[in-house]
């Protein structure tokens, strides 16, 4: 018997093959898929549902066939299926020479979507440029070398930045292009199974920090759990407050009061910007 570790590597490769058919299945009919009436959006999310044709998969059946399955008082030949008062007639209908049909419905980012008519288009989608790609690189390369060493992603949380621009970028994102951008960079790279993500405070001011993990909880839910794990953010106006006085710890005890009040607030979706 395979150890339990080697069930659930087995199961998270199972769903992201499952995923890759997926997406190869909304590729191929791409166009079709586009122009269908039953494309839904769901909740404002940016995210929207596709009816796929069903995705035929192989099945195994252990045992030997059991005989008799299924048999009832009829006989063999009896009609099945007929019409209620129609006991005496089998009907007039062919059978169909066509296959049946099903339908499975898959739920993707709009963002996903949109670049996959991009280039299907061969054109090019200007917002993501390599720069940009920076973490969804390094957060799949992580992943891919934790799959390789069999990592049981189930306990692991992972500790990262916020997707943010350079200091000396000349086009500084707002908190809502932060979070936007954070959620679909850690969608496109991060398994729905790590056990959850916490976020540094690096290159932010400790309010920044705070708002963006705000703007960030107002997304809506997300396949793991989100937290913080401030460092910076929480310790800066302590020693800003305390000087390394005595006089001053109060003070300083204060300033770490406040800030823990507020990133709490921010996790419970209840936080209001706070005066400059």
């Amino acid at each position: 018997m395979a150890p339990p570790w080697e069930l659930r590597r087995r199961g998270l490769k199972d769903s992201l093959r499952h995923d890759q058919r997926v997406k190869e299945a909304i590729r191929k009919n791409l166009r079709e898929l586009i122009a269908e009436e039953a494309i839904i959006t769901s909740d404002g999310q940016k995210r929207v549902r596709i009816p796929l044709r069903y995705l035929d998969q192989y099945r195994f059946k252990y045992g030997q066939p059991q005989q008799g399955v299924g048999q009832g008082a009829g006989k063999q030949g009896d009609f099945l299926g007929q019409r209620a008062g129609d006991e005496n007639d089998p009907g007039t209908g062919l059978p169909g020479d066509q296959p049946g049909e099903l339908t499975y419905e898959v739920e993707i980012p709009l963002d996903e979507l949109t670049l996959m008519m991009l280039e299907d288009l061969a054109l090019p989608w200007l917002e993501e440029k390599p720069e940009k790609e920076v973490t969804t690189n390094t957060l799949r390369a992580v992943f891919a070398a934790l799959e390789k060493k069999r990592v049981d992603l189930q306990g692991l949380i992972l500790k990262s930045s916020l997707v943010l621009p350079g200091k000396e970028c000349s086009e500084q994102a707002d908190v809502r292009q932060v979070a936007e951008a954070t959620i679909r960079t850690f969608k496109n790279s991060v398994p729905d199974t790590i056990a959850g993500i916490v976020f540094l405070s690096g290159g932010q001011t400790p309010q920044q920090a705070t708002e963006n993990l705000a703007e960030i909880i107002k997304q809506g839910p997300q396949p793991w759990p989100l937290s913080f794990s401030f460092s910076r953010a929480l310790q800066e106006p302590v020693l800003e407050a305390w000087r390394g006085n005595s006089a001053n710890i109060q003070a300083a005890q204060e300033a770490f009061l406040k800030r823990l009040r507020a990133n709490k607030s921010a996790l419970a979706g209840t936080y209001t910007k706070e005066p400059s």
